[in-house]
């Protein structure tokens, strides 16, 4: 079986219990340093906080999936079990290609050599945020990253002490995808994309909590057809939370 990334859980998630509604976020903004005031003088106005509306509307995706009860009945394995595991990543995929698709929007910046990423790091990101960044790519991206080495010669990838199969660059997690799910852009070349930063405070997935999984023998076409019909429903929405919380990278891999 294989194991699904899902992006879902790297990105805000906000469970809700409405089909739309809004959110609150303080803009991004310098803010400026209090005034002088002399002795006895007249203290004036400060300015106040900006807040931006974020509007959700969740969007209901589902499917069924019908089982004849003679399969059911003379089969000895537990095929209900299996197709609700299948199900449930069929769910995790859903949910990955509504965050790639967003994700694909932003506006990239083409870096060269592991440098780029370096400078994303350290410059392009606020401190706070870098301190707390996530390096999210793809298996090209991976592969090239794990070719790139030192003055020395020494890999610039290092293991993570506390999850030794996860990696980190200069301290920072790598989130690695399958290319499937979020694909390199193909041109004259191949680039592989990096979204570099905190991802939870880029992005937030909107969603009523779980996904409805449901069975019946008797309702639809299951009672006259003599089938056990499994139906799934989940309701999501994927919106930009702080665009400034990330930034976007490709790099030429091939």
């Amino acid at each position: 079986i294989r194991s699904f990334v899902d992006l879902s859980e790297v990105i805000r998630r906000e469970t809700v219990n409405t089909l739309s509604g809004s959110r609150v976020l303080e803009k991004d903004e310098d803010m400026t340093p209090l005034a002088v005031v002399n002795e006895f003088g007249q203290i004036g106005e400060t300015d106040n906080p900006k807040f931006i509306g974020i509007s959700y509307q969740l969007v209901k995706r589902a499917g069924f999936l019908p089982l004849t009860n003679e399969l059911l009945a003379d089969s000895d394995q537990n095929l209900i079990a299996y197709v609700s595991d299948w199900i449930g990543r069929k769910v995790v995929v859903t949910r990955n290609t509504l965050i790639a698709g967003l994700l694909s929007g932003m506006t990239p910046q083409t870096i060269t050599d592991h440098g780029g990423l370096r400078k994303i790091l350290n410059v392009d990101l606020d401190p706070a945020i870098s301190a707390s960044a996530t390096i999210l790519t793809n298996q090209d991206g991976f592969n090239w990253l794990d070719e790139q080495e030192d003055d020395q010669g020494r890999p610039l990838l290092q293991p993570d002490p506390t999850q030794p199969t996860r990696m980190l660059y200069k301290g920072r997690p790598i989130v690695v995808v399958a290319n499937r799910f979020l694909p390199s852009r193909v041109a004259t070349n191949t680039f592989a994309p990096f979204y570099v930063g905190n991802l939870r405070q880029l992005a937030v997935h909107f969603t009523r909590g779980v996904f409805e999984l449901a069975s019946t023998r008797e309702g639809g076409e299951a009672w006259r057809r003599d089938t056990t019909e499994m139906r799934v429903i989940t309701r999501d929405d994927v919106k930009f939370w702080d665009t400034g919380a990330a930034v976007f990278a490709e790099a030429q891999v091939a």
